[in-house]
């Protein structure tokens, strides 16, 4: 993550899920985990957002991909740049 290097963090996130050999476990569980949580948390943000500077801290798979928490913010009118 500190390398800016979503497309390997991706890679391996997903490699994580691949050791469940049952696919609609593994679906039902990466929707609970991951894509279910983002848009509850990237709306709970926004709450916060609204009031000024803050700093939120979540897991970097949750910052991933079309259903991603950066991309959900962005598309709600955020700008998002890394911390230096």
């Amino acid at each position: 993550y500190k390398k800016e290097d979503l497309a390997t963090l991706s890679e391996l996130g997903e490699k994580s899920f691949e050791s469940i050999d049952d696919p609609a476990l593994r679906t039902y569980i990466k929707t609970r985990l991951l894509t279910g949580r983002n848009t509850n948390m990237a709306n709970r943000m926004q709450v916060r957002l609204g009031k000024g500077d803050v700093f939120i801290g979540i897991g970097a798979l949750h910052l991933l991909g079309d259903n991603g928490v950066l991309l959900q913010l962005e598309q709600k009118g955020y700008f998002i740049t890394p911390v230096q």
